[in-house]
């Protein structure tokens, strides 16, 4: 359960609510408590911005994972402010007892005795950092966290200002608060805390915030984010401001093909170049690449890739440059010709490249993409567009296919990938995803739900998290996980009897290939086929050789012994092919399942 709400401090009403207002969390608000008590004894100057502590070894026993302080270090009360808005680390919150303790000749559990409302709030104020103990319980609720916002929200403006900072430097290390809102001006500050970053106190000129229960840091700014912009569709309900787009595939027996990623090679032609190498873009042109294959995509009656460039004018435009190793970008018009040529259809957009141009790259590539009339999902102007799914209609039922990115901490606060609701970006797979996927379960129990995540390391197995994540898809909704992200051919789970490619590998990218660097990684790449009956659902998953060293940029089937190498490799993988029937007359793994 998680819930947030957005409190107007004029009129003294809570004037937006999302979520289940019956949260409650099992757990203290010392933490915000002894914030609240520090900054309002610096307001008074009972305690200075330089006062110092001497970190005592004694201190020092309560923390055995942070290595923030060490014994003898003399630490300021500013630097103490700024630690604790930055890591709301439980030692934080222990030094600024102590210096308290020491400055005032008070404990702090006899200052939150003196804060109004105290009796309200003091089943969630059995200790100074809001840790849960096991010998008391401690809980606390919406209301819990307003009433502390408010008391914030009185303290002058000098004070309250200094809630902006989210970020330090101590020991040579850098810490910074989960919220990007505060830098991008959404927000004048706030408190941002939890162990998954779901709870926050923040403030803007005339409102406070509070959010508790959310899942990650990031579901979190957006439900801040949608507050902020006073969005009333409750996107973690599933729902949505935007229609659904729809495709109708006429075959009578349709195939729908999804294949990995695709990616014309722009940014390493330019290194050939340098070196003086033999490219095939600059030698061939962009359809040569494709040749091989094609008569096979003129077959299929739908083919969804993931796209794993921008579409840009500029492929020099672009302040990732400085921050990433690898920034892809690609001529529109060349690579729009040559996918329309090759019969691709629909563009998979949310992945680790789609952003590379930012929110003005991502505006391009979607312009280009619609003036060529190409289906696209995973991007969008804000985090309710970006999480779309697209329909697909046959004969024989629908296909719902969503699309959407791993997230990480990095690729939000430095990379820009994410939208909020003022911000462009791709879909990540987070609370609002999986929300969508639960609705269209639920609302069309009959669609056959397909989720495409790009996930993984690349050239490396299946990692924990695409596990996890693997298991919140299919608890949500999902029929068919069909992944990519990681290069190679990754393993095969089956989850609650539903099928889980984790990784596709390469379709068509054109990069060197690093295989001989990964001997473990299987140097191919999988188109997955999926046909829609009127009772059962039949899924082939075909191979062709991606290792560009050896097919010269031009992917072709795989041969009988490469075959043999990509079962036992599977296997290797602990994949679990118990459920598929291994065809080597045609070099396919197949599976069927009911409706």
């Amino acid at each position: 359960m998680s819930l947030a709400q957005k409190y107007d401090l004029e009129q003294h009403k809570i004037c937006q609510s999302i979520g289940d207002e019956q949260t409650v969390v099992n757990a203290g608000l010392g933490n915000v408590a002894t914030l609240l008590i520090f900054l309002r004894l610096m307001s008074d100057q009972r305690i200075l911005p330089t006062t110092v502590l001497i970190v005592s070894e004694k201190l020092l026993k309560h923390d055995n994972r942070t290595s923030l302080f060490s014994v003898n270090e003399r630490v300021n009360a500013r630097q103490l402010l700024n630690l604790m808005l930055a890591t709301s680390e439980p030692i934080v919150a222990l030094a600024i007892c102590q210096m308290v303790r020491e400055q005032t000749s008070r404990k702090m559990s006899s200052w939150y005795r003196s804060l109004p409302g105290y009796e309200n709030l003091k089943g969630a104020l059995a200790n100074q950092t809001g840790r849960i103990r096991q010998t008391v319980k401690q809980t606390y609720s919406g209301k819990d966290l307003i009433a502390l916002g408010i008391l914030l929200s009185k303290l002058p403006l000098e004070d309250l200002d200094l809630l902006h900072q989210t970020d330090v430097v101590q020991h040579e290390k850098y810490f910074y608060a989960s919220t990007m809102l505060v830098k991008k001006g959404q927000l004048l500050g706030g408190y941002f805390w939890g162990q998954n970053g779901g709870f926050a106190i923040a403030f803007d000129r005339r409102y406070l915030y509070v959010v508790l229960g959310a899942t990650s840091s990031y579901d979190r700014d957006v439900a801040l984010s949608q507050l902020v912009h006073q969005k009333t569709t409750v996107l973690q309900n599933g729902d949505s401001d935007y229609a659904i787009p729809q495709l109708s595939v006429r075959a009578k027996k349709p195939v729908v093909a999804i294949i990995g990623d695709v990616y014309p090679g722009e940014f390493y032609t330019a290194r050939r170049q340098k070196r003086n190498r033999w490219d095939p873009l600059v030698a061939r042109g962009y359809d040569y690449t494709f040749e091989k294959l094609q008569s096979y995509f003129q077959q299929t009656d739908l083919n969804i890739f993931n796209m794993e460039s921008a579409l840009v004018d500029d492929l020099k435009d672009s302040r990732l440059w400085k921050l990433k190793k690898f920034v892809l970008g690609s001529h529109p018009q060349p690579t729009l010709a040559a996918f329309k040529k090759a019969n691709l259809n629909v563009a998979l957009m949310a992945n680790n490249h789609g952003a590379d141009y930012e929110e003005s790259g991502l505006r391009e590539s979607v312009k280009y993409l619609d003036q060529a009339t190409m289906t696209h999902i995973g991007v969008g102007r804000d985090i309710d567009e970006a999480t779309v799914p697209l329909r697909i209609k046959t004969g024989q039922g629908t296909l719902t296919l969503f699309n959407g990115y791993w997230y990480n901490d990095k690729n939000y606060r430095r990379l820009n990938v994410y939208p909020l609701f003022d911000k462009w970006g791709v879909a990540p797979i987070t609370g609002v995803l999986l929300a969508k996927i639960k609705k269209e379960r639920q609302d069309h129990p009959q669609n056959l739900i397909i989720v495409s995540p790009h996930w993984g390391v690349d050239f490396k197995d299946v990692t924990t998290k695409q596990r996890q994540l693997a298991k919140e898809l299919i608890v949500a909704g999902a029929d068919v996980i069909v992944g990519h992200g990681a290069h190679a051919l990754q393993g095969i789970e089956m989850l609650n009897g539903q099928p889980v490619i984790y990784g596709l590998g390469n379709a068509f990218f054109n990069s060197d290939g690093e295989f001989a660097t990964y001997p473990t990684a299987l140097p191919y790449g999988g188109l997955f086929e999926i046909c829609l009956g009127k009772q059962n659902v039949a899924c082939t998953l075909r191979f062709i050789r991606a290792n560009n060293q050896i097919t010269k940029f031009q992917p072709n089937w795989v041969t009988p012994e490469d075959f043999e190498q990509i079962i036992q490799g599977l296997i290797q993988k602990k994949s679990d092919l118990s459920k598929w029937k291994i065809n080597r007359k045609d070099k396919s793994l197949q599976f069927n399942f009911g409706r």
